[in-house]
């Protein structure tokens, strides 16, 4: 929905680069590229970096809730900390990693940039090792 661009970028593990323009790019269709070997392994260290395998498939990082408890006279609370964002009409990224058996697919809903920092880092570095700009824009 709307003006934003939608294309999908595949880079594989021996640096070939799939773009395929969707809608809203000055390049539709496939183009294709290459990644060097070194750009590859900066975008793995990144994956670890970011601990991609802990988000959900809703761009939500697994962690534990710190809980606490209060007290007043016979009444006992717990509180325990949740993040929730819900957003609508914004662009949005989907980032799978896939090697082998094993994918981990990441919707990152672009609506917390602080809480989302290391995904949409993850995605500019994409973007950037595949060349997507050229396509994008023209």
């Amino acid at each position: 929905m709307g003006p934003c661009p939608s294309y999908t970028v595949t880079i594989y593990a021996n640096g070939a680069v799939r773009w395929v323009g969707e809608a809203n790019v000055s390049s539709m269709g496939m183009r294709t590229g290459r990644a060097s070997r070194g750009q590859i392994q900066l975008l793995e260290r990144k994956l670890d970096a970011i601990d991609f395998f802990a988000y959900d498939e809703n761009g939500i990082k697994k962690t534990t809730p710190q809980c606490t408890t209060t007290r007043s006279g016979s009444t006992t609370t717990m509180t325990c900390n949740t993040q929730i964002s819900i957003c609508t009409d914004v662009s949005r990224g989907i980032i799978t990693f896939v090697h082998g058996r094993t994918q981990h697919r990441v919707e990152v809903p672009h609506c917390d940039r602080v809480r989302e920092a290391p995904l949409l880092e993850l995605e500019q570095m994409i973007d950037e090792i595949a060349g997507s700009r050229d396509w994008t824009n023209g």
